[in-house]
């Protein structure tokens, strides 16, 4: 489920947090090929994400402990971003639901006949649901984002 939200070095990120692997190792264990493995791999070395360590012919690359606080983050955030927009779109289709629902008792009719009551606009309804649209849609892009 995890590799769903996770970008390419995230997943290398979470892998390393296992053991140190090599680069056929990473490859076959995530599904990637190795020229996309050590493509990714030579990117966490540059920022100092993971460490290279040579053994003989074999070379393993080890999570550094930037790596492990930089995994831990960019992964609740994207939980989080996740969460926030399903939360948000959940709410937007609720309250699309609850306003077709809405069926006017004759107290209501009554009051409304009233001249003392103020109708509300037409678009008030769309109104109230333009917020909840803007803040599903940031955190979607924002779940985006963090999972480069």
């Amino acid at each position: 489920m995890l590799e769903l939200l996770a970008s390419t070095r995230l997943q290398i990120l979470m892998k390393l947090r296992e053991r140190p692997y090599t680069i056929s190792e990473l490859s076959k264990a995530l599904g990637f090929s190795k020229t996309t493995a050590s493509y990714h791999l030579e990117k966490l070395e540059t920022n100092g994400l993971v460490e290279r360590i040579e053994r003989g012919k074999w070379v393993y690359y080890k999570l550094t402990d930037r790596g492990l606080k930089n995994m831990r983050v960019k992964l609740t955030a994207s939980i989080g971003f996740l969460i926030t927009s399903i939360a948000s779109t959940v709410l937007i289709i609720a309250k699309s639901i609850q306003k077709f629902q809405v069926t006017p008792t004759a107290p209501q009719i009554a009051k409304e006949i009233r001249p003392t009551a103020i109708p509300a606009p037409a678009d008030y309804d769309l109104l109230q649901i333009i917020p909840l649209l803007i803040l599903a849609l940031i955190s979607f892009l924002l779940f985006l984002l963090f999972r480069r």
